[in-house]
Formats: C-alpha cells, sequence, structure tokens
C-alpha cells in the first residue's frame, strides 16, 4: 500500500506571510488535522516518508509518536517551488499569486526562477526518482509518504500517463490538506 498524504494546513495557506519554501509551519488549524489524521490510521506502516520541508515533519509527528518504533525517511518529495526564494522572503500566497500565473504563461518546463526555485522538469525528475524508490519496495508494504499538493499532481499526471505539460499541469484540480492519495494500484496491488 502506497500513500501520497498532502501535509496539514500551513501558515501560508491559511494567508500568513512565510519567510522560506521549507520552513514554514503547521497553523493551529494544521495541528489539529495532523493529529485528527493520525486518530484515522489504524494500521501500523511499514514506512514513514516526509519531506524536507518543516510542515511534513510536523504533519506526520503525531503518527510517528503513535507508532514510535516505525522507520521513518526523509525523501526529496517537497512542494514545487517556482519562485525565487529571496523574492518570496516575507510575502503572502496572495502576493505571490501574480508571480506564480506569470511563471506558468511562460510556459517553459526549464525556467528557473532564481535562487531555491526549480523548474517543471526538474519536480518530473524528482517524482520519477520517488517512483523508482517505490519500485523498489514490495507492494505488501504500507508506505504513507508526507508530501505536498502539487508534487501529488505531478505524481498523479504522470501515473495516469496524461500529457505533462505545465499547461495540463496547472489546470489540475488542488489536494486538500491531509488527503490521501492511494497510488498501490499503479504497482500491481489487487
Amino acid at each position: 500500500m502506497f500513500w501520497l498524504i498532502r501535509h496539514a494546513e500551513s501558515l501560508s495557506n491559511a494567508g500568513e506571510k512565510s519567510e522560506t519554501h521549507g520552513g514554514i509551519e503547521l497553523s493551529q488549524t494544521g495541528r489539529d488535522q495532523a493529529i485528527k489524521f493520525s486518530q484515522q490510521v489504524n494500521f501500523r506502516p511499514d514506512l514513514i516518508v516526509v519531506s524536507p520541508y518543516i510542515r511534513t515533519h510536523r504533519t506526520a509527528a503525531p503518527l510517528i509518536q503513535k507508532y514510535p518504533l516505525v522507520k521513518v525517511e526523509e525523501w526529496p518529495v517537497q512542494e514545487f517551488s517556482i519562485l525565487d526564494t529571496n523574492r518570496c522572503r516575507n510575502t503572502s500566497q496572495a502576493e505571490r499569486r501574480p508571480w506564480v500565473m506569470e511563471y506558468y504563461a511562460r510556459n517553459d518546463a526549464d525556467y528557473v526562477d532564481g535562487e531555491g526555485a526549480e523548474s517543471f522538469n526538474q519536480l518530473l525528475k524528482r517524482v520519477d526518482d520517488m517512483l523508482n524508490r517505490l519500485r523498489k519496495i514490495s507492494i505488501d508494504k504500507k508506505v504513507l509518504i508526507f508530501t505536498h499538493g502539487n508534487f501529488i499532481r505531478a505524481v498523479k499526471q504522470k501515473l495516469e500517463k496524461r500529457p505533462l505539460t505545465l499547461q495540463e499541469f496547472v489546470v489540475q484540480p488542488a489536494i486538500a490538506n491531509t488527503e490521501i492519495v492511494d497510488i498501490s494500484r499503479y504497482f500491481g496491488e489487487k
């Protein structure tokens, strides 16, 4: 069983300003969501994976406390960071929205906006890397991967063999906080 779980609500999701892509903490709602999520998991995972970003660590923390003997690994399954970190410092999602729209309007899968940003093709390479890691794990294992909305959207597009263009990517439905996307069927689970 392979589950992708989007992190709980972050301060940025709640409209607050943030300093760095990776350092955004959970809101109080997000902390409550993380606890509720852990209470709903009624089986012991074999592996818990988190991204390098603090919000996935915080979302997984109650589950890790519930099952302290489960192996925890950090994989590069972090959010698709399309904007220069320095330009984004101390801005809210609403303030960044025009820059995000400019990025997608550029429609250049190799464009990198600046420091701490990546191209769409670099995101897709990280998706491939994660999928290759999962192919080496038995589908009988229960693997929970705490990741991010845009990363999950890219994984879904890749697994469903839909066009992997920026224009197709940008119109995909959003993934809700703590939403589970079960990708087991793509790895042979019946």
